[in-house]
């Protein structure tokens, strides 16, 4: 009557985990018979007679007035049809486990799955999937039910891009063929954290997954690296004379070894802001921050929390993309450079596997 859907229908199971129930497959009458026959009494709920709940108006009026005007046997049929749909539930949510295990997958904290293989699964699987993938998100069945899982269908159905709000904080969106689910507290929260630099010193941010990622900065002598500069995706090189140019006079001062290189516009960590862009050519060419993640297809969502390093709108470094400014690479020129190293302890379930 609530609209519980085939799992409601099920009832109450006679064990769980450590919860038995003895007396479920008992009816009261039976029940009331064996305690006499032991001599024993009982209490009785005084609200099993107030009607103003609504387990009691059907218990009092609309079960006795069945089984009297048109099926004696209704309840005991009610019980069978509630056994039948339980055998049938216990094999559909091993059917609709198999496919959770074969198409979800974990970003961080948030869960993934492609659209076009959801697609091909059985449509009432389809919407069990939904349902289970929220559970997980979130921890609880509880307030959640058929109006979120429409709701998830037409996020399916719709354009890339699009994004949903949905109980406990939850929030869904998405993305080219992806749908991403994961609880989202501080979704409306603007992030306008910079972080000075120092040298020799670790930097602590959160990547836009939630992990630590570990930034060291040092002043290194250009001789001091081979006369072609390796690339690494956790190290990278900048010219310094370039970058502090019109910040210190001398950055291999003691001054510049020990302490901060943010003053005077310098550079800092922080987080996207509008009108951020990338030079791509040491001509000049450039290309505005927002773009480099379209071209990426980095959610609208997750753009705002990847750190990026910068001076002013310039951006210097994005980590999470290996992306860095061609205004400061290192040349025959060079003199002195900045070597930003990355330690990035990512665990997250990936499709096949941890990474």
């Amino acid at each position: 009557l609530r609209g519980s859907g085939l799992r409601g229908v099920c009832g109450m199971r006679a064990g769980r985990a450590n919860i038995i129930r003895p007396l479920l497959c008992l009816d009261r009458q039976q029940i009331e018979q064996i305690v006499r026959g032991n001599g024993d009494g009982w209490r009785e709920d005084a609200t099993n007679r107030e009607e103003k709940y609504t387990r009691n108006k059907i218990r009092n009026r609309v079960f006795p007035y069945i089984e009297q005007e048109i099926q004696p046997m209704a309840r005991r049929h009610l019980v069978e049809l509630a056994e039948d749909c339980q055998r049938a539930w216990d094999y559909i949510e091993r059917q609709m486990l198999e496919q959770y295990e074969r198409l979800v997958y974990r970003d961080g904290d948030t869960f993934c799955f492609s659209v076009d293989e959801w697609k091909q699964v059985d449509p009432y699987l389809q919407g069990q999937l939904l349902m289970h993938i929220m559970e997980q998100v979130c921890g609880s069945r509880k307030d959640i039910g058929r109006v979120h899982v429409d709701a998830l269908l037409r996020l399916a159905e719709g354009a890339t891009g699009k994004r949903l709000d949905l109980p406990y904080h939850m929030r869904a969106g998405k993305d080219y063929d992806k749908i991403w689910i994961r609880v989202d507290m501080q979704s409306n929260v603007h992030r306008n954290t910079l972080i000075p630099l120092r040298l020799d010193e670790r930097t602590v941010l959160q990547d836009s997954n939630g992990q630590e990622m570990v930034i060291t900065l040092r002043l290194t002598q250009r001789d001091d690296l081979p006369q072609n500069v390796p690339k690494n995706d956790c190290t990278k090189w900048f010219d310094c004379d370039r970058m502090y140019a019109d910040v210190l006079a001398d950055p291999t001062e003691k001054e510049a070894d020990r302490g901060h290189f943010d003053r005077d516009n310098g550079p800092v960590w922080r987080f996207p802001q509008e009108g951020d862009y990338l030079q791509l050519t040491g001509a000049g060419g450039t290309k505005t921050l927002a773009r480099i993640f379209i071209d990426a297809k980095i959610s609208v969502d997750k753009r705002g929390s990847i750190p990026v390093l910068a001076m002013g709108k310039h951006i210097i470094w994005i980590p999470e993309l290996g992306r860095v400014s061609a205004a400061f690479y290192v040349t025959e020129a060079t003199k002195h450079i900045i070597t930003a190293q990355l330690a990035h302890n990512i665990q997250t379930k990936e499709k096949g596997g941890v990474s």
